[in-house]
């Protein structure tokens, strides 16, 4: 299986892109956005792939994903706007733009890493609205897909060691946060274990081991 890492320089996918790896089980690439990140990248042992998906030029943009998405069986895409004026370009037509080539590659599965509260943006603070909009319009193009698609919608990120035990539910009518090495984790889970398709899943820090909480869904 050959799997691409979208974000691999970030926080969240550079836990992704270690655990894939650690997985061995085929080719893992991790997609940047700026060339000084794909040294780190091939550190870890991945094969650094140089694309941005905010790219203004349509014909330059697709042809960077197009190259980027050949050949690969999986994506699991942890990119992510910074701030909230960024998550239109980043959240949503990037995003968006990212999953229209890897359908059109023919990508079988496809993990989105969002964020909880997506399903009701107007009930958060203004200041995040444009955040949870942009990645809701991510998640309705994901689902229109032609790809096995899973949305994880974990709770407030922290750096803490992961736990490997989680929360995970369609709805847990909670609040909370979670470790991002768990986030990680359950996408890499969900892509190795082929569950989870077709589900958007609200995650959470729990008492549940990551494999256990997936196949039990």
């Amino acid at each position: 299986m050959k799997v691409l890492v979208v974000g691999a320089a970030g926080r969240t996918g550079a836990h992704a892109l270690r655990m894939m790896l650690a997985a061995h089980q085929g080719p893992v690439l991790g997609m940047v956005r700026h060339p000084e990140q794909r040294d780190a990248v091939a550190a870890f042992g991945a094969e650094p792939v140089l694309c941005d998906l905010t790219a203004d030029a349509p014909r330059e943009g697709e042809t960077a994903l197009e190259q980027a998405v050949a050949g690969v069986d999986a994506v699991v895409c942890a990119a992510g706007a910074r701030d909230s004026r960024d998550a239109e370009a980043v959240d949503h037509l990037g995003t968006a733009r990212l999953i229209g080539a890897a359908d059109a590659a023919g990508v079988r599965r496809f993990v989105l890493v969002s964020a909880m509260g997506t399903d009701h943006p107007e009930r958060v603070a203004p200041s995040l609205r444009p955040l949870l909009q942009a990645k809701r319009e991510a998640e309705k193009a994901l689902a229109g897909s032609g790809m096995a698609w899973t949305v994880l919608r974990p709770g407030s990120l922290t750096d803490q060691p992961g736990s490997g035990r989680v929360r995970l539910g369609e709805s847990l009518d909670a609040h909370g946060s979670v470790p991002r090495a768990d986030v990680a984790r359950v996408a890499v889970s969900a892509v190795r274990l082929g569950v989870a398709d077709g589900r958007c899943l609200e995650l959470l820090a729990g008492d549940i081991p990551i494999e256990e909480a997936l196949q039990g869904l």
